[in-house]
């Protein structure tokens, strides 16, 4: 099996397409893949465009993610873009069900408030009718207060959640970058140590690509599409796979290759400079994947995420019971539209309740299939690329380093010359 499933600079991949659908709907059965040589890296998912994309409504999709998309478009015009946002029926079924629930409720005190007002005279009684009164305006006070603290508390605890969210996302930024760091290092001092080079390019990629692995919502950790995609050899995934920290194994096995190398008394491209740098680009990798563990596995204070829930709970129920009076004196007076205003102002009020709630959940952990989590496959295909473009470089070193592109070499010569006219 082949070390390293880094493509080499002068291969594109080729991917076998299936046709996109004029909608860009997804299609279960399609699928991407890319094949060099006997490698085959499978994406699984949605049937891909040309350019490994596929765009529907200002918004382009790859595999499952959400790439990009077009603001402009979202602001002005594509408002019923449901697809990956909290009114998506795929993946926020439970929010759709709530909403019909709460809408059965509203139809019961509508049905019961059109019965009441149907009774005859002599049981419909002052002190009955003031009581009823009293009790609705207490509900209605009741529902006031408790709407604002759910404004006030959701407003926050979103701020909270999306300044989590960003914290992952730098932090996973400074993997992709300290893993290219590594390309740049093994490309500059290790020019004529291909097989080397790559594997520890391999195990970087590798500790970017566990992120998706073992951070998955659905629960990670299984290696098999690691092997399968050339990422691992079996020998290498079956000693990670009984260990829980397994990027700082890859790392330890980097360190352990270079330290083989700057051991070997004929080695002479490596330095204690080159050593400590590389120490410290490993370190950085490190940290930047503990802090990605470390927010993923302190989640907040269950005592505060239950009482929210509960009051945005009791906000939607009390919007319900309200609006069945509303719908059932509009259905007396004959007003018939002013019915199913108030039922989707129910609906609407609940997604957007609801909706937070829901958005919370998707950006508390964003390594999984959810279509507005991290594109793994295009952040990924993103890293290969950086850290091909670098290696493709390494045709231009020799053993001292002294060789260049010739543009460079005539800046280098010209810089020389002039320097030894002065002396």
């Amino acid at each position: 099996m082949d070390t390293s499933y880094l493509l080499p600079s002068d291969a594109e991949p080729t991917y076998d397409r299936a046709s996109v659908s004029s909608a860009g709907a997804e299609s279960s059965t399609s699928s991407s893949t890319l094949r060099h040589r006997n490698r085959t890296l499978t994406h699984e998912g949605v049937s891909l465009a040309s350019d490994g994309k596929w765009f529907s409504r200002g918004v382009t999709y790859d595999k499952k993610h959400i790439v990009r998309y077009d603001e402009k478009r979202i602001y002005r015009f594509f408002v019923f873009t449901f697809g990956g946002s909290v009114f998506d029926i795929k993946q926020q079924r439970a929010t759709w069900i709530q909403g019909f629930v709460l809408l059965l409720i509203a139809a019961i005190v509508a049905v019961a408030t059109v019965y009441e007002t149907n009774v005859p005279e002599q049981h419909n009684t002052t002190e009955s009718s003031t009581a009823s009164n009293d009790a609705w305006a207490y509900l209605q006070q009741t529902s006031v207060t408790i709407n604002a603290l759910v404004v006030f508390l959701l407003g926050f605890h979103t701020a909270d959640v999306k300044t989590r969210w960003w914290a992952l996302r730098i932090a996973l930024e400074r993997i992709q970058g300290h893993v290219t760091a590594i390309a740049l290092l093994c490309s500059t001092f290790l020019p004529h140590k291909e097989r080397i080079t790559e594997t520890i390019i391999r195990y970087g990629m590798t500790c970017h690509d566990l992120m998706w692995v073992d951070n998955a919502p659905s629960g990670g950790g299984d290696l098999s599409g690691l092997i399968s995609r050339g990422a691992l050899t079996e020998a290498e995934a079956a000693e990670l796979r009984n260990n829980t920290n397994r990027v700082t194994i890859l790392l330890e096995w980097i360190m352990m290759l270079l330290h083989k190398e700057y051991s070997d008394p004929e080695q002479t491209e490596l330095s204690d400079l080159f050593m400590d740098k590389f120490f410290d680009v490993a370190e950085e990798i490190r940290q930047g994947c503990q802090t990605i563990s470390t927010h993923l596995r302190t989640q907040m204070p269950f005592p505060y995420v239950h009482l929210l829930s509960v009051m945005v709970k009791l906000a939607l129920l009390t919007m319900a019971i309200e609006s069945g009076p509303d719908a059932a004196y509009a259905y007396i007076q004959g007003r018939y539209s002013w019915v199913l205003i108030s039922a989707l102002k129910l609906l609407i009020m609940n997604f957007f309740y609801q909706g937070l709630l829901e958005l919370q959940v998707i950006l508390s952990n964003p390594f999984g299939d959810h279509p507005a989590h991290f594109p793994h496959f295009t952040f990924q295909k993103a890293l290969e690329s950086n850290c091909r473009s670098v290696i493709a470089q390494r045709r231009w070193r020799g053993g001292d380093g002294s060789q260049m592109p010739p543009f460079l070499q005539k800046l280098a010569e010209s810089s020389k010359t002039s320097t030894l006219r002065k002396e």
